[in-house]
């Protein structure tokens, strides 16, 4: 499969892993970033250093290393990039964000004596 294959650049829900050969690291990386998608990805090495590296420059919303994209940690933020994304993080903390509209309420001390607010009223 050669990386303009539509296979190889095409956003696919199954069990399908698109193998390309690449020169080095960074033709790997500028392949894997050539798509508009960017869910998730899995990265193969027996070098960590390698992996992060290579995770840091990745377009992907979630990256697994040495495990499938179906490895999903419930607990995080998990979401995508470019196509495959809308912006937000799902899961974790930072679905709170998503999901919720924070509200600051203050009250006084307790043992505070209010005075009464007149009010008025206000044509609709």
């Amino acid at each position: 499969m050669s990386a303009s294959t539509t296979d190889a650049v095409a956003a696919a829900y199954g069990p399908v892993a698109a193998v390309l050969r690449t020169e080095n690291e960074d033709d790997a990386l500028r392949l894997a970033n050539a798509t508009e998608y960017g869910l998730a990805a899995s990265i193969f090495t027996r070098d960590l250093g390698r992996a992060l590296r290579f995770s840091r420059a990745l377009r992907a919303g979630v990256a697994f290393v040495n495990a499938a994209t179906v490895e999903a940690e419930t607990h995080l933020p998990f979401g995508g990039i470019g196509a495959s994304g809308n912006g937000s993080r799902d899961t974790g903390l930072a679905a709170l964000e998503t999901y919720t509209e924070g509200k600051t309420t203050c009250r006084a001390p307790p043992g505070t004596v209010l005075e009464p607010v007149a009010s008025e009223q206000v044509a609709p």
